[in-house]
């Protein structure tokens, strides 16, 4: 398709001029078609991207459920791994200290209770000793293993 200016087209004969309007009639009908084929092959595209995103989603939503279960059963079982734990605080701290010991002699000073009756797998303090404090009440913790229901 040549391009013609408006003067020359004006200056040209009828029959030529039918002409040239036909050559852009048939362009623009090509351009109009090839936008078309293009728009088609965009909204194939489109589709495809929607399925793939309704896809992730879905996989999205089924790892947040299996992350949500999987976060409430470590709470389940951090709860029933510590259920045997006790804590004991205001036990005056002493150097070379041995925890097992000191609580032995608390059940059996201050609770009446026999510590030949029960068994203690772990005993300790919690937290760092405070160097150059004179007085240190860190809490204990002991693991007690045998118990009744």
């Amino acid at each position: 398709m040549a391009n013609l200016s408006r003067q020359d087209f004006i200056d040209s004969k009828p029959d030529n001029q039918l002409l040239h309007m036909f050559d852009e009639l048939r362009y623009i009908r090509n351009e109009q078609s090839n936008c078309s084929k293009n728009l088609e092959e965009f909204q194939k595209s489109l589709t495809q991207v929607d399925q793939k995103i309704g896809q992730v989603i879905n996989v999205t939503n089924s790892q947040t459920e299996l992350l949500r279960a999987v976060a409430y059963k470590s709470i389940d079982l951090e709860a029933r791994s510590r259920r045997n734990n006790l804590i004991f605080r205001g036990i005056m701290e002493t150097r070379e200290e041995d925890c097992y010991a000191v609580i032995a002699d608390f059940l059996e000073s201050k609770l009446d209770v026999n510590s030949r009756d029960v068994y203690m797998a772990r005993a300790h303090r919690l937290g760092k000793r405070v160097q150059g404090k004179k007085f240190n009440r860190r809490p204990i913790i002991v693991n007690f293993r045998l118990w009744r229901y």
